[in-house]
């Protein structure tokens, strides 16, 4: 849903076309939580709150640690891809 967003949030009129299109695909607790927040008329509604809401309640945040740890122990060349990256920059 967030590669969607990112790669085709131009097809949509405005952020509420956003939220109703993210909305719909929701199910489970989420589907429930969206629909409170429509009920109250709340503003987190709004696009950018909303996305910024869906990912504080929703987002499994052991699969974040586990992408950044992934991302710490990544190697180029057998060094680690921060030192990769430096050598890169000073060519």
């Amino acid at each position: 849903m967030w590669a969607h967003l990112d790669c085709y949030a131009y097809a949509y009129l405005d952020g509420a076309m956003m939220v109703n299109a993210v909305a719909a695909n929701l199910l489970g607790e989420a589907a429930d939580w969206v629909t409170n927040l429509h009920d109250e008329g709340s503003p987190e509604l709004h696009i950018n709150l909303f996305m910024e809401q869906l990912r504080g309640q929703f987002e499994d945040e052991s699969r974040v640690l586990m992408a950044e740890k992934e991302i710490h122990r990544l190697r180029q060349r057998g060094c680690p891809a921060k030192e990769y990256l430096c050598e890169f920059r000073s060519c």
